[in-house]
């Protein structure tokens, strides 16, 4: 039965009696347009505060699934009253109909101002949170709703000394499956075979599945999940698995779905998986170098129906990364039509796709006054950038300022790929971006990007492009910093913070990760549009940004119409820009700006709806209020 929905909520209380005299503050909303609120003593009719709806809480449109206009929902009251009161009851009066809807007893004003306190002290850390990482102001009262699932992440914030993976995720491991006993049953599933790759012969298998792995135990639940996957015709199947190191279960991989560029930079799918015998014979010879990592690559990739299995299906006695040997196997895979580079941690490689022509990029920046801002953007472009084959289309929206006028002069004086050009409109970042790639950009590739960024990474145009050139490849995103050198984006998680997130948000620049996540080229399901690249022709395919998303989701929204198409979003964390975000637009603080913001909210929930609950390349298993911390409300196991 679904829960009802109140009518009434009080976010904030203040109740001190001090010195004979009794102060009361009072702050939230009544879901009515038209009502009297009253505060009195107990068993008193003395109203000691009246007060009625004045303003506009667009947050709580949203929570009743109402269109976000303005209205009188949201009170805020206070008053001083002689003598030392003990309780107060507070009434809502709605066509003449009045009803008692709170009460505070003396006995535990002190326990409840202090709980109060301490709520919204989390609180406001979370909109300041929200702040850095989303781009705006979000309404208190709708950080509310969420404050069960902030709780767990600000925990974990880098400020309070704790991370949310690594070390923790094998801690959390051992808790979630100390009930679990290692099952050895036999495994027997009609048409399949199970096979070591070092037993392997080709010419004796005979069923029309082949599961080949390498030094694993195969768990209980194997046969429910695999032949359930057989069953839908899948090409390739994979799951998760974890070890055993002296008969316990550690060091557990939650992999995310096919992730054609990520498994070229490290093997995630691990020492077990499942193939149609048909494709392993046509594309493995008895000449092959018998190593999972090289079976799975010249496989996987010839097959049209890849399945990933999020549960822990196995668990291998041995992981012995050899990068020197995965490093041989994709470099015989990929040919020369790449550079291969060793990654410091010793067991990843980075992928970067040499490039076949040179086309013309059009960097597209957005832009109104803050010219010392956007001058450290424009100078890190032309005097880092090793890419000499691209043009800047500046998009000036209501500029006023002499000095930004003499700046654009500057540019254009002195390069002759410098343009702008003159928007006067209301700031609308889609419609400005969409403008600029259909009127203004002569490019094949576009590039957009903030003014308040400044390059890092000389070759930064070279390495995005490269992955852009892929057919497979929608959007290509870049690793931001804060200027401490924290980062501010890795990735979007779709899912987090209740609709999109940056990954690893606060870590440090050079942080490692548990799923390799952080090291190499990852299949994400989004990036953020303040370094994206992109083909323009592809970008015309999906509709380029939603106009009606002026501020806030328009980047979520358009990873998405790229993950709809089929094209996979690429994040590079070899690509290096600082984002000093924002610094030109300002804070989205005004009642105008926050009912546009939850508009916004409105409009991707309503297109997108249970596809913001899923994220393909970010486990399941994972937690979407802290960046890969298990979610230990879901099922992993299934003992059969």
């Amino acid at each position: 039965m679904q829960k009802k929905k109140p009518l009434f909520r009080l976010e904030e209380i203040e109740f001190k009696v001090k010195d004979n005299t009794t102060k009361i503050y009072l702050n939230g909303w009544v879901h009515s347009n038209d009502y009297k609120l009253y505060v009195r003593k107990k068993h008193s009719k003395k109203n000691l505060i009246t007060t009625t709806g004045a303003e506009s809480k667009y947050d709580v449109c949203l929570f009743f699934d109402e269109p976000i206009v303005d209205n009188k929902y949201g009170f805020s009251a206070k008053e001083t009253v002689n003598g030392i009161i003990k309780e107060i009851d507070i009434y809502v009066e709605i066509d003449g109909k009045e009803k008692r809807v709170f009460k505070v007893r003396n006995n535990f004003i002190h326990n409840l101002t202090q709980k109060i306190f301490k709520v919204f002290k989390m609180i406001f850390k979370a909109i300041r949170l929200f702040w850095r990482e989303y781009h705006f102001l979000v309404p208190p009262s709708m950080l509310k709703k969420y404050f069960a699932d902030f709780k767990s992440r600000l925990k974990n914030i880098k400020s309070e000394n704790s991370k949310c993976y690594n070390q923790d995720i094998i801690e959390e491991y051992h808790e979630w499956i100390n009930h679990y006993e290692i099952g050895k049953k036999k495994v027997n599933i009609n048409n399949l075979e199970i096979v070591n790759i070092n037993e392997l012969d080709l010419n004796n298998l005979t069923k029309d599945y082949v599961c080949i792995h390498n030094n694993v135990v195969i768990d209980n639940s194997f046969s429910f999940y695999v032949n359930e996957a057989m069953n839908e015709d899948y090409d390739f199947i994979y799951t998760d698995n974890d070890m055993l190191i002296d008969n316990e279960r550690q060091k557990p991989l939650f992999k995310p779905d096919w992730s054609p560029d990520t498994i070229l930079g490290a093997n995630y799918i691990g020492n077990l998986f499942i193939v149609k015998t048909s494709i392993l014979k046509e594309n493995i010879d008895s000449t092959d170098l018998k190593d999972i990592y090289n079976y799975i690559l010249k496989t996987v990739f010839k097959s049209k129906k890849v399945k990933h299995i999020d549960k822990v299906l196995y668990h291998e006695t041995e992981r012995n990364i050899d990068q020197n040997k995965n490093y041989e196997i994709v470099k015989n895979y990929l040919g020369n039509s790449c550079n291969i580079v060793k990654n410091p941690d010793k067991e990843t490689l980075t992928i970067e796709h040499k490039l076949e022509s040179n086309p013309l990029v059009s960097i597209i920046i957005p832009t109104k006054d803050a010219p010392q801002i956007l001058d450290t953007c424009l100078k890190s472009i032309y005097e880092k950038s090793t890419y000499k084959n691209f043009e800047i289309v500046l998009i000036d929206n209501n500029s006023v300022a002499e000095t930004t006028f003499k700046l654009f002069e500057k540019y254009k004086n002195e390069h002759d790929n410098f343009y702008v050009e003159r928007l006067e409109c209301p700031f609308n970042y889609s419609f400005i971006n969409n403008e600029a790639i259909k009127k203004y950009s002569k490019g094949e590739y576009v590039l957009l990007l903030n003014n308040d960024t400044e390059v890092i990474t000389p070759n930064w145009i070279e390495l995005m492009l490269g992955y852009a050139m892929q057919e497979h490849a929608g959007i290509v995103g870049a690793k931001l910093l804060f200027e401490d050198n924290t980062l501010q984006h890795a990735g979007l998680i779709i899912g987090k913070g209740g609709l999109a997130g940056h990954s690893h948000y606060g870590e440090e620049r050079y942080a490692k990760s548990s799923q390799w996540e952080l090291q190499i080229p990852y299949n994400v399901s989004g990036n953020t549009a303040a370094c994206i690249l992109v083909n323009k022709e592809k970008m015309l395919e999906v509709g380029c940004l939603e106009e009606e998303l002026a501020v806030a989701f328009n980047d979520v929204d358009l990873n998405l119409k790229f993950l709809e198409k089929g094209y996979y979003n690429i994040y590079l964390p070899m690509v290096e820009l600082y984002h000093y975000e924002s610094k030109s637009r300002g804070l989205d603080s005004t009642p105008e700006k926050q009912k546009r913001f939850m508009q916004e909210w409105k409009y991707m929930k309503d297109k997108w709806g249970k596809k913001l609950e899923y994220d393909a390349f970010y486990n399941s298993n994972f937690s979407r209020e802290c960046d890969y911390k298990l979610d230990a409300s879901k099922e992993v196991f299934k003992d059969e």
